[in-house]
């Protein structure tokens, strides 16, 4: 009642500004400079905004977001509100973030990381305060409290300028006001408490430490160097922990893992653990926690320490490949109070830590001052279903611009463009054949010391149904000489890491590290693989625990969220429906899952490599380590799922007790052949009706009428000759809401607004994209073989985006007059039957069919 109250005293003034006021121009804005992934995000300590812009639109982003930093004025509040109260119903079926949110507030007695969520409760949003929005934004909105952090293309002192130029006169607050805390009392007893949901159970430890700064403390704490050396003893990426080999090699528990959330103020570190068939929750935790012990113990090989610190150095040289990572790098330093050297400088400090300091470390820090959370199956206690309120949508007034966003579209139109790179693949890599006859594709890294090298495999799970068990049992073997323990340290000791990955249609041997190692590294692998060795007491405990998975998944929201989408694209034959059942895993034996994995490697398949070496070397090296029979025998073509007819218009509900609905509408284009020569009015389309925050899907069902916290429409074209193309809308939305988010879809699919100054935008939009994208390192390679696997030629890209440049809004039109107007489509709906009106769905929408998980 109070949220109903809330929205009638706004409902009606909003609607009546929106005549007079332009909404969503940031949107359009950022669209037309060619920005991507406009969003924000915040959570306990920082909000930070983010944009991809192009380079030669810097100084339109800094004129765009000094303004709207500096005069912020609120607009959209109350259906901005219910996206918000959206998101709110989402966090509330996430079993995993209830936990984490009650291990914090038992552990915060006096910070508010145990006061509330980030979001908030659903009693906070029942009571929004524009004024109080206002007030946090006058106090920390200003200068002396935020950071530009930029990575990327651009020339450091121009942008440095255009930054000056228009955030220099931002005036900062004298009397900012920043949150004081007291500090916390120390946890001196376990504490525990019991969260309850519908998915699998869990439980979680949790040990608070301080963090690298605290305001009033005098010099730097350490504490998070060495925090990050346990945590990797533990458990790490190349599978050599503790944890990984002495409770999920040996499947001890359904899944075990250690880390650390590094907050501004305290850093918690976790530990957590899934039950296995039978096994207690308490029983998991013990299992769990006496790695934890053989830490204090100091029962672990120190030359893990060395492996530890070869491995962080060689994910920096990974990340620096990442302008995203780089930045985070940088908001991550300013909100945590860190000086940039301390920042670079974590590897040579990890460096000098020894097993002596690890072992002390532990012993010092890890008692019973922990928080437990044990996650059980029940429903819920205290979430309340929240009825949605009467909103009057605002208008979206496409048809009108305010002067700044003309002034705006000028100045993006007036930059240098940038000119599209398209790969020339006779020059940025080469393609050949080994001596042995496989196929050969090389790409020189002329940017570090790190190296990939792939076997690749043209068949998949799709035509072998256990192959993704094969391949994970194979993975955890060892060999007759070898331990698979002894193996998985091995190649975390070169600073190397080893993946076998089942695609639907393909598979990737991978090896990956420094190139000084690789020869080392690929030996190894090569042994490992033609002389794996059975462990039929593992594989009893695997199929256990595969089992176990499969009835987990069918309490897991993202698993239903995936099963009821496949099933309106494929119908019931879909490749969620390929997977092995409970009996038929019962059944594996080792020689069957071996001989499956070896007669994979015993076909033809290509291979791959991105590196430092030259490709004279390789072509001379590759033979000898890696060696096959003669006249391997080629796959026969991988199978294919096609998405059904749609032309029968059906609703197919998978029940499921959430807040929130999620929905699917799809039309299938298997009455049309498909042909690459449309696809830019196709990418166009997307870019125009459903994709992205300016797209006519969001700004009618989200922003004008807040109707969902999601919604999007995109097509999914082939990615392989003989697929077929379908369309996919998407809405997350509050359960008592669905029958008016189906309609607002299905209005604008039926009857798209044309509008030519929205359309500007997405061509805008779309062309500054095709001209920013790069293929760069391995992914050159990569691009290569999915052109050839789609079936068009090498100027693909080129050709998309030299039709998108001619395109017009008639185009558009057409397009959807033709191939979304007049079709029908299949539903299918993940949400609580008890409280949908199903009555209502008929026959607009079709006939309803429960399915059943």
């Amino acid at each position: 009642e109070e949220r109903k109250a809330q929205y009638a005293k706004i409902d009606s003034i909003s609607y009546a500004a929106s005549e007079y006021f332009i909404g969503n121009e940031y949107d359009k804005i950022m669209a037309q400079m060619g920005a991507q992934g406009s969003n924000a995000f915040t959570s306990f300590d920082m909000t930070v905004y983010t944009e991809d812009i192009p380079s030669n639109q810097v100084e339109a982003w800094a004129k765009v977001q000094s303004d709207r930093f500096k005069n912020m004025v609120i607009r959209g509040f109350h259906t901005e509100l219910e996206a918000v109260y959206e998101e709110c119903n989402l966090g509330l079926s996430s079993d995993g973030g209830n936990a984490v949110d009650t291990l914090l507030f038992a552990m915060f007695d006096k910070h508010p990381y145990g006061e509330q969520t980030t979001i908030g409760t659903q009693e906070h949003l029942k009571n929004p305060s524009i004024v109080n929005i206002q007030k946090h934004f006058d106090n920390f909105y200003v200068p002396n409290n935020v950071a530009i952090c930029m990575a990327g293309d651009f020339n450091p002192d121009q942008v440095i300028a255009t930054i000056k130029q228009y955030f220099g006169d931002w005036k900062k607050n004298d009397n900012l006001k920043l949150l004081e805390f007291e500090d916390e009392e120390p946890i001196n007893a376990h504490i525990e408490k019991t969260v309850y949901g519908l998915e699998s159970p869990f439980v979680q430890m949790g040990w608070r430490f301080p963090s690298a700064y605290k305001a009033g403390r005098e010099g730097l704490n350490y504490t998070e160097d060495t925090l990050y050396m346990l945590t990797n003893v533990l458990t790490n990426r190349g599978g050599a922990g503790l944890i990984d080999q002495n409770v999920n090699r040996p499947q001890k528990t359904l899944g075990a893992a250690a880390y650390s959330y590094t907050l501004s103020d305290y850093i918690v570190f976790f530990l957590e653990c899934e039950p296995r068939e039978g096994q207690s929750l308490e029983e998991a935790k013990a299992i769990v926690m006496e790695e934890l012990e053989k830490v204090k113990r100091g029962d672990f090989d120190s030359t893990v320490l060395t492996s530890i610190v070869n491995n962080f150095r060689r994910q920096q040289m990974q990340a620096q490949d990442s302008y995203r990572a780089l930045a985070s790098w940088q908001y991550n330093a300013f909100i945590n109070h860190l000086p940039w050297d301390y920042v670079i400088g974590e590897g040579d400090r990890i460096a000098k830590i020894t097993k002596e300091d690890v072992v002390a470390f532990a012993n010092r820090h890890f008692g019973d001052n922990y928080v437990q959370v044990n996650k059980v199956q029940g429903p819920q206690v205290g979430v309340k279903k929240l009825e949605k309120p009467a909103i009057t949508a605002i208008r979206t007034n496409r048809d009108t611009s305010s002067q700044f966003l003309r002034d705006m579209e000028t100045l993006a139109n007036s930059a240098a463009p940038i000119q599209p790179v398209f790969v020339d693949f006779d020059k940025d890599m080469s393609v050949g054949k080994l001596s042995n006859g496989l196929d050969f594709y090389y790409k020189h890294n002329d940017d570090n010391e790190l190296f990939n090298l792939a076997y690749y495999f043209t068949n998949g799970s799709n035509d072998i149904d256990i192959l993704p068990y094969a391949i994970s049992y194979v993975q955890a073997l060892g060999t007759d000489s070898l331990t698979a323990d002894q193996i998985s340290s091995k190649f975390y000791n070169l600073a190397c890491s080893f993946y076998a990955n089942p695609g639907a249609n393909d598979v990737t041997v991978a090896l990956s590290g420094l190139g000084s190692s690789m020869e080392e590294a690929v030996a190894l692998l090569e042994n490992f693989l033609a002389n794996v060795k059975a462990d039929e007491n593992l594989l009893e405990m695997m199929k256990q625990n595969w089992i176990l998975e499969k009835m987990n998944a069918k309490t897991s929201k993202k698993a239903n969220e995936s099963a009821v989408q496949m099933y309106a694209i494929y119908g019931p034959e879909n490749p969620m429906t390929m997977d092995l059942k409970p009996a038929q895993i019962a059944a594996l034996t080792s020689d069957q899952l071996i001989a499956a994995v070896k007669d994979v490697l015993a076909h033809k398949h290509a291979v791959v490599y991105y590196g430092p070496e030259s490709k004279e070397n390789m072509l001379q090296k590759l033979p000898q380590m890696h060696k096959v029979a003669e006249n391997l025998p080629e796959f026969g073509p991988s199978k294919l799922f096609k998405a059904w007819s749609t032309q029968t218009p059906c609703v197919y509900l998978a029940p499921y007790k959430a807040n929130q609905i999620n929905m699917y509408k799809v039309i299938s284009y298997d009455d049309v052949e498909y042909n690459p020569a449309n696809d830019a009015i196709v990418n166009l389309y997307d870019i125009y009706f459903g994709s992205g925050m300016s797209s006519i899907v969001f700004q009618d069902i989200r922003e004008a009428k807040g109707l969902a916290y999601h919604a999007s429409a995109r097509t999914s074209l082939p990615g392989r000759k003989g697929e077929v193309p379908f369309y996919l809308a998407r809405v997350y939305t509050q359960n008592d809401k669905m029958l008016d988010a189906m309609s607002a879809m299905d209005e604008i699919l039926t009857d798209m607004p044309a509008n030519q100054k929205s359309f500007d935008v997405a061509k805008a939009n779309a062309v500054q994209n095709l001209a920013t994208r790069r293929y760069n390192g391995a992914n050159v390679i990569w691009h290569y073989i999915s052109l050839q696997e789609k079936g068009v030629g090498a100027d693909y890209d080129k050709q998309v985006y030299d039709k998108i440049s001619g395109l017009n809004l008639e185009d558009i039109v057409a397009y959807q007059q033709a191939n979304v107007k007049n079709r029908s489509y299949v539903t299918g709906i993940l949400g609580n039957p008890a409280e949908l009106n199903l009555t209502g769905i008929a026959p607009s929408y079709g006939k309803v069919v429960i399915l059943r998980t």
